[in-house]
């Protein structure tokens, strides 16, 4: 029987979705009558005196009738097409991308801006739409500690074109130099620039004009767009991203035309995540004035779900601070965001998606800047839309031109009733956590009472990570995973110290499980990497669903597949490969599932039986 306190936040979360199977489909309607309703009165209501434009001629008229029997036939067909041939993102059985069914909240606020169609490019195409922009944005600074008494005040949006960070990044390290090169062409700024001092990031205070390029380049955005050549830059400046890095920061320096062979590639660790130590070479950046614009940190990366040390990255910045070398931090935690790790407060900017662990319909991204002034790097008014209050602007900011005033709507409600803290959204995703740690469970478990098929999860076991890594003591674990952690129920794990502190240990750092299969024969290990890819390449076509000509019934599990490179991934993956019995430098096909759906806790066995029974199946060809 479930404690009290876990039964009743099991039941709050059955109030916040429509339900797999449609379950609240009652409460769903309601609101959405109302909302149709509402809209109605409202056209109705909106300058009274004037008559009906479409009159009871145009009802009654060939033309009319033809146009609304064309919409209803087409819209059955629609109608025929979606269910069967749209993916069941709604269903415990997805567990591929990032993405599940969205929020009864979310959903219901996003079709009530809809029906008004808001343009959040500026309040003069949705006034109200504007508002709740704004509030939403400052309820995510607020999420990520960013609003904290003594700091600048943090600024946030909702952007379908967060990761152009970047341009922020290039603007803002190049805005110094555009200040001296305006302070010597400008009379009436020459008295201004020879009394004007500025705070170096080592702390000492300069005049303006005295300063050199060096300096200039790495003011911090408190004490400060391209004049590479006005300056003897001779060597263009860096981005710093991980080698596994998503590929919109690719493109993202593609738009912004830094380009992205100007991307430095840090290796990562044999957890995946940036190697620190790699990352420390930025002292060859000082001893030759190589300019770095930013470090790109990783808060969930697409494959395997791993967060990057952000603590010992801002560490590494406040060294190289001493000796003069400067740049931004950004957290791409556009999967991450809404986990909240206490280490985003200390982030510069943070890419969040609220249509990821927001559980909010697309498109809704999110760009929050810890000192809200950031913003203006990026900022492009038009005399069409430029007249409002400054504190209120949203729309001018970064390269988005129109974009929906119904998606922060759809956010906001997603806030207001889930709420954002540990009982809401802490607790639908704990979920996640707790479901993604089941699955790991099956995914390192499953070999033992099927031989046959090799299961080989990205991330290690602790047990692999200690000082005992014999074969034996990890078996003795993988034996009380499959005894004890897959057999009880969420409320006796809870209960269960020993139990806990392992499960905190397992599986990836953001509930992402990539594995990769082998097989045996005769009791002997494939070590051939092109047969395992071709096996794993085979299990992932059968549990895929992408095609016209597939049937949503036949899908038992979905999933999701990728590549890892060996170039990116380095030591890293060679040890993945020989823990699997792989051996070789060619690149490997992994699957992964992703646990977000709040309904899949009690779900996981059927999930990987059904995971199993397929890849078993392509074992015997």
């Amino acid at each position: 029987m479930a404690s009290p306190s876990l039964r009743d936040s099991h039941d709050a979360v059955c109030a916040w979705f429509l339900g797999p199977k449609a379950e609240n489909a009652d409460y769903f309607m309601m609101p959405v009558e109302t909302i149709l309703n509402d809209v109605i009165q409202c056209r109705r209501n909106f300058a009274p005196e004037d008559k009906d434009i479409i009159d009871a001629e145009a009802l009654s008229s060939p033309a009319f009738r033809k146009s609304m029997s064309k919409l209803r036939t087409t819209l059955t067909l629609l109608s025929m097409l979606l269910p069967q041939h749209c993916v069941p993102f709604y269903s415990p059985r997805y567990m591929a991308h990032m993405v599940t069914d969205v929020s009864m909240p979310a959903t219901l606020g996003y079709l009530t801006g809809l029906m008004y169609n808001p343009n959040n490019v500026g309040a003069e195409g949705g006034p109200i739409t504007h508002i709740i922009e704004h509030e939403v944005g400052q309820q995510l600074c607020d999420m990520l500690g960013f609003s904290q008494q003594g700091r600048p005040t943090a600024w946030g949006h909702i952007t379908c074109d967060s990761s152009t960070h970047l341009h922020t990044a290039r603007n803002l390290k190049f805005h110094s130099l555009a200040l001296r090169r305006a302070a010597e062409n400008e009379p009436s700024l020459v008295h201004v620039a020879a009394h004007f001092s500025i705070r170096l990031c080592t702390g000492k205070e300069k005049l303006f004009t005295e300063c050199d390029t060096w300096e200039l380049l790495n003011l911090t955005p408190e004490a400060a767009n391209d004049f590479e050549k006005y300056f003897g830059i001779e060597q263009p400046p860096q981005y710093l991203c991980l080698r596994t890095m998503h590929y919109s920061w690719a493109k993202g320096t593609a738009i912004t035309g830094t380009g992205s062979t100007n991307i430095t590639r840090v290796p990562v660790d044999e957890q995946a995540r940036i190697d620190c130590q790699a990352l420390d070479t930025l002292i060859e950046c000082v001893k030759h004035h190589r300019e770095v614009y930013a470090i790109v940190v990783n808060m969930g990366t697409t494959e395997h779900g791993s967060a990057d040390p952000l603590s010992e990255i801002l560490a590494l910045r406040r060294k190289y601070q001493q000796q003069g070398l400067w740049f931004l931090i950004h957290a791409d935690a556009a999967w991450g965001g809404y986990f909240t790790y206490a280490t985003y407060a200390t982030a510069d900017s943070v890419t969040l998606d609220p249509h990821k662990s927001g559980y909010t319909p697309f498109p809704a991204g999110a760009l929050c800047y810890q000192d809200g002034r950031l913003r203006y790097m990026v900022t492009w008014n038009s005399p069409v839309i430029g007249f409002e209050d400054e504190s209120s602007k949203m729309g001018v900011y970064d390269i988005e031109g129109s974009k929906p005033g119904a998606a922060p709507v759809a956010a906001w409600l997603g806030h207001e009733v889930i709420r954002l803290h540990s009982g809401g959204f802490g607790y639908l995703l704990g979920r996640s956590i707790f479901t993604s740690t089941k699955m790991y469970s099956h995914w390192v478990t499953m070999s033992l009472d099927h031989p046959n098929l090799l299961v080989v999860p990205f991330r290690m076991l602790p047990s692999e990570l200690g000082s005992d890594t014999s074969t034996e003591h990890v078996d003795e674990e993988r034996r009380y995973i499959r005894d004890v952690l897959l057999r009880r129920v969420q409320e006796e794990l809870a209960n269960d110290p020993k139990a806990c502190v392992l499960m905190r240990q397992m599986g990836s750092d953001l509930v992402v499980n990539a594995f990769a299969c082998d097989f045996r024969v005769d009791a002997v290990v494939n070590n051939n990497i092109s047969e395992a890819n071709h096996l794993n390449a085979r299990i992932y076509s059968r549990l895929l669903f992408k095609s016209m000509s597939e049937k949503l019934d036949d899908q038992k599990v979905i999933i999701v597949s990728s590549i890892l490179s060996q170039e990116d991934y380095g030591t890293c993956l060679t040890k993945f490969k020989q823990r699997i019995g792989l051996s070789g430098q060619e690149d490997l096909f992994v699957l992964a599932n992703v646990s977000m759906s709040p309904f899949a806790v009690n779900f996981a066995p059927v999930l990987a039986d059904a995971f199993r029974e397929a890849a078993e199946e392509e074992v015997k060809v």
